[in-house]
């Protein structure tokens, strides 16, 4: 896999300027010797090697931009014209080694991208395909509630006017614009990181539908054609997603704050007070009012049969909402 890994200590140093000097003049010096972090030559040698190769990416987002954007925050930044998925290439790296601060990895293009329950998709006409991988310091159970709603925040800043379908779909004029999914994975010793897909549709020229007979959605009818034409606006987009899924998962540790997020979620529930169908994915099914989320991310429906729960609702930890009675 070949990547370009962008550091803030090489930001102003391209593929053919490396400074030399400054390097053979400080290489005699002990003390600046130690200090002098191979990893940092290697870094600019796949600069320099892969920058002739990962073109595409290149024209797609503003590089530069992106390393600016984020560089008061301690975000190593990948970005690759293509890869199969984004979230396994971080989950093989956070097996060998549990992250130790947040990884952003971005591809043009993934030929094996995925979705809940392993399902394949197919790639819009132009999507923004990219992973956040940091390490666990706070309740996994509601990773993907507090990123869907990090997007919506995000998106919202730019004029984009998304909404969230429990539990992790991007929703825009009645339809799918994209997906999120967390994957939790640990290392050999025990330390657990946490991978967050994210695939924004940013254009869509074709009339397909999900597997549940969904339309497929883009960003442009929602307020975001920009994105789809404006490099920069792009990036801008995308260093404001990772920061503030960044932001919202470390505050998944704040008990008040995990609390705070079923509110969040009824403002931007798609579905909340509305008729639907959930299915487990496995031939049950239950339809009722979508009544938001509980303490720990499960939908809340508000049951018309004998079967609920004491309190006349159904808590559904898995699954999805497949169907809306009541358009």
């Amino acid at each position: 896999m070949q990547d370009i890994v962008c550091r803030s200590r090489l930001a102003g140093t391209d593929a053919g300027s490396f400074p030399w000097s400054v390097l053979r003049e400080n290489l005699f010096s002990f003390e600046i010797r130690k200090k002098v972090k191979w990893s940092i030559l290697a870094a600019w040698l796949l600069n320099r090697k892969n920058g002739r190769k990962n073109k595409v990416i290149q024209r797609f987002l503003s590089l530069e931009l992106t390393e600016r954007l984020l560089s008061n925050a301690d975000i190593e930044i990948v970005f690759l014209d293509e890869t199969g998925s984004t979230n396994d290439d971080l989950k093989q790296r956070a097996r060998q080694h549990a992250l130790h601060r947040p990884v952003l990895e971005v591809a043009y293009t993934q030929k094996a991208g995925r979705g809940t329950k392993g399902r394949s998709w197919c790639e819009p006409t132009c999507g923004l395909y990219f992973s956040i991988g940091l390490p666990v310091t706070f309740r996994c159970g509601l990773s993907a509630i507090a990123a869907g709603l990090a997007v919506v925040c995000a998106a919202r800043r730019f004029g984009i006017e998304l909404s969230l379908k429990w539990p992790n779909d991007l929703w825009a004029n009645d339809g799918k614009a994209g997906g999120i999914l967390c994957e939790a994975v640990q290392d050999n010793n025990g330390q657990t990181s946490l991978i967050v897909g994210i695939g924004c549709n940013l254009v869509v020229q074709y009339n397909e539908t999900t597997t549940n007979g969904w339309p497929i959605r883009d960003f442009r009818n929602a307020g975001g054609a920009t994105l789809a034409v404006d490099p920069e606006a792009r990036t801008a987009f995308l260093a404001a997603v990772t920061l503030e899924v960044i932001e919202r998962l470390k505050k998944l540790s704040n008990e008040i704050y995990a609390a705070q997020l079923r509110e969040d979620w009824a403002a931007a529930d798609a579905f909340f007070g509305r008729v639907v169908t959930w299915t487990s994915g496995d031939g049950i099914e239950r339809t009722g009012i979508d009544r938001g989320i509980d303490e720990d991310g499960r939908l809340m429906l508000e049951s018309f049969d004998d079967f609920a729960s004491a309190s006349g609702r159904w808590f559904c930890l898995s699954g999805e909402i497949c169907a809306l009675k009541n358009k």
